[in-house]
């Protein structure tokens, strides 16, 4: 029989107890659970979950009051909920509010007229006033190339194409046909590989033929310009050759560097400059344009340039590096001195242009004597055979 049947309201008003979790009595429960626990059964769970330790059972008949009790509860609950709630949404309401908006004053008019702009503002504009140069001064300063900190990149530009001389980059290329190849061959006395063609032709004195790897993919070469006071007569000529031998190389993939110093009225007379790292996979329209813009001006450390390249070459080990310049550094025995530090690290050649054949001949007498491994100069009525003279320069052995 079911425990909330026979139950009346006045005895569970009077025993505040928890009611029986299966709807029986607590007699009848407990004889229940003595029958499970002797046939070793669990008790089920109890229908519809757990009760609350009160549960209030109206008798029926009265549903009038309680639908009215409810209510008030009801009423209640919402006089109980905390303002906080109300007070966002009048904030949301107070924001959706256009607030009014201050009318603005009109410029005051001097005697320039409303801006009060002067000739002199103009000017600063233009040029720029001391304190914006100071900090563009400082930014330059931050940003220092920590592997090469003494040269400085070009900001300047000039017309590029005026510099590419077609004739020289068609003989130039003309020149690396080898390099294409991969390979030369090359009749000696001894050798591994015996031709009977070579030596019919040599009549005996030159049988063998040994195969010189010529390839230059992959190849590292830096260029060393001189563009101090004394080339200025010359610069025309230094900045047609770089523009076009670097493009040349370039093209069949060769690994280009170009440092100098000179090149900036304004830079003093020991300017150092950067315009092209190895670091930068391609020779770009960008960086013959930056060559264009080169000025012969200043002394010629020659020796200054090839300490603050040291680091530089020890770490990259170019291949060859080349120096274009007129052979009349501020310092011969620091170059001298230079030039054999460098040589351990790779092979120095270098290359002059001179106005005249008496100029040429002393200039490259002063070349070889500096100690580079390789050395010629030219005049500039001879620049048809530059390219050519530039890649035996530069040719692997």
């Amino acid at each position: 029989m079911s425990y909330r049947k026979r139950a009346s309201m006045s005895y569970m008003l009077k025993r505040k107890w928890s009611p029986p979790k299966y709807g029986l009595c607590p007699k009848c429960e407990k004889e229940l659970m003595e029958k499970l626990k002797e046939k070793g059964m669990k008790p089920p769970p109890p229908p519809g979950g757990e009760l609350p330790e009160w549960t209030e059972i109206r008798p029926r008949g009265r549903s009038s009051g309680s639908d009215e009790g409810q209510k008030k509860q009801k009423q209640k609950e919402k006089q109980k909920e905390p303002q906080k709630q109300q007070e966002p949404q009048k904030s949301e309401k107070q924001q959706e509010k256009p607030q009014p908006q201050k009318p603005q004053k009109p410029p005051e008019q001097g005697p320039l007229g409303p801006l009060k702009v002067s000739p002199e503002d103009i000017k600063k504009a233009r040029e720029g006033s001391e304190d914006v140069s100071e900090e563009f001064e400082k930014a330059q300063q931050i940003k220092v190339d920590k592997k090469t900190p003494l040269f400085k990149p070009i900001i300047s530009a000039g017309p590029a194409s005026a510099y590419r001389d077609q004739d020289f980059i068609r003989k130039m290329r003309t020149a690396l046909k080898e390099w294409r190849a991969g390979y030369v061959e090359k009749p000696q006395k001894y050798g591994s590989i015996l031709k009977v063609k070579q030596y019919i032709k040599t009549k005996g004195k030159y049988p063998y033929i040994t195969r010189i790897k010529k390839s230059a993919k992959g190849r590292k070469i830096l260029f060393v310009a001189d563009f101090s006071g004394s080339v200025h007569s010359f610069q025309e000529h230094y900045k047609k050759a770089l523009v076009s031998a670097l493009e040349v190389l370039d093209s069949i993939g060769v690994k280009t560097a170009l440092f100098g110093f000179g090149g900036e009225p304004s830079g003093g007379d020991y300017f150092f400059f950067k315009i092209k790292k190895f670091e930068e996979p391609k020779w770009t329209v960008n960086h013959a344009a930056k060559v264009a813009a080169l000025q012969g001006y200043g002394g010629t450390p020659t020796d200054r340039a090839y300490r603050g390249l040291e680091k530089y070459i020890k770490e990259h080990r170019p291949d060859v590096v080349v120096t274009l310049t007129d052979g009349f550094p501020d310092s011969f025995s620091g170059t001298e001195e230079m030039v054999k530090r460098l040589k351990k690290y790779t092979k120095m050649v270098a290359f002059g242009i001179a106005g005249s054949e008496e100029e040429a001949e002393r200039m490259e007498a002063k070349l070889k004597f500096f100690g580079y491994n390789k050395a010629f100069t030219i005049t500039t009525d001879q620049m048809s055979r530059l390219p050519k003279k530039l890649v035996d320069l530069i040719a692997p052995t």
